[in-house]
């Protein structure tokens, strides 16, 4: 028993109004992405631990949006290896601690950690260890909204 080409072409269109969800699918999946942006909230900025005893250095950024998502990336020895690596530093933003000094013993190049802001915010950074240590620090924002 053999299909005629009407049967042929009935079922080739109920193939492809089968697939078209499928392909809408894939494609938003792919762009989706692309709507949402990453930006800087604040640096690239270095650290660097300096001769005499340590400080907390303070730093205050604002931001438009802040539900939005956000990431705090640290990277130990700084964003190009200019710097000796850190093993002690406490990095506070607004009062609570985000990397303590345990997380630098573990002598890891790379730190990240998902962050709430506040539309006014405030980082703390103490800085132990020898001279000439350092950190590149940077906070990123993924949003609609532009950082001010």
């Amino acid at each position: 028993m053999g299909c005629s080409t009407a049967d042929l072409t009935v079922s080739s269109r109920l193939s492809l109004i089968t697939r078209i969800p499928l392909i809408l699918g894939i494609i938003f999946i792919v762009i989706a992405p692309a709507w949402s942006q990453e930006f800087w909230v604040f640096g690239p900025t270095d650290f660097v631990r300096t001769e005499g005893g340590p400080v907390t250095e303070t730093v205050s950024f604002t931001v438009l949006n802040p539900d939005g998502k956000y990431e705090m990336r640290l990277l130990n020895g700084g964003a190009n290896g200019q710097y000796e690596l850190v093993t002690s530093a406490d990095i506070l933003l607004n009062g609570s601690l985000v990397f303590r000094e345990r997380d630098f013993k573990k002598k890891k190049t790379v730190l990240s950690a998902s962050v709430s802001l506040l539309t006014e915010n405030e980082l703390s950074i103490f800085l132990d260890g020898t001279a000439g240590v350092g950190f590149t620090l940077e906070l990123i924002g993924i949003d609609r909204d532009k950082p001010v």
